[in-house]
């Protein structure tokens, strides 16, 4: 049951993430029209596509986890196997939880820091900006659990 719901809102962040990039490609093409032929340029879209990136990095990265392309070290996987691969991979896991819940503690203080300045161009609260982080590293941190209960399962079909 809680898969199934994860597996929906991963598919909402594909979907988003899709049309961001998609936004994102479409509105660097009217800029380089309008700085190469035109002889003007758009203030803010280079704000706007910068942020827009940060945003599908962040809210994307849970996808990489389910799909087990994060960071790790691949040798380890052909070194061990059965219940050591297993044990090894929960430990992973484990290490991934550390990493998340230190990032997204410092986001926290970015976010506080945030409520103090505004985008350049665009004009808008930096703390909004900054909320991809912890939105993000919330969405890694299900995953990651998930993957270890999966694990602990041993069925990779969750």
């Amino acid at each position: 049951m809680f898969g199934k719901v994860l597996d929906k809102i991963q598919n909402i962040i594909n979907t988003i993430t899709g049309i961001m990039l998609f936004t994102m490609v479409c509105i660097v093409f009217v800029q380089v029209i309008m700085r190469y032929l035109m002889g003007h340029s758009i203030s803010w879209s280079e704000e706007l596509t910068r942020y827009m990136f940060v945003w599908m990095i962040y809210a994307g990265v849970n996808l990489g986890i389910k799909s087990g392309i994060q960071i790790k070290i691949d040798v380890v996987d052909m070194i061990f196997k059965g219940n050591a691969i297993k044990t090894v991979r929960i430990l992973e896991h484990i290490l991934t939880i550390v990493a998340i819940l230190f990032a997204a503690y410092g986001s926290i203080m970015l976010i506080k820091v945030g409520f103090r300045a505004t985008s350049p161009s665009l004009h808008v609260p930096m703390w909004i900006m900054y909320l991809v982080f912890p939105v993000g590293f919330l969405l890694d941190l299900v995953e990651t659990i998930r993957r270890i209960v999966i694990e602990m399962k041993g069925d990779e079909g969750v």
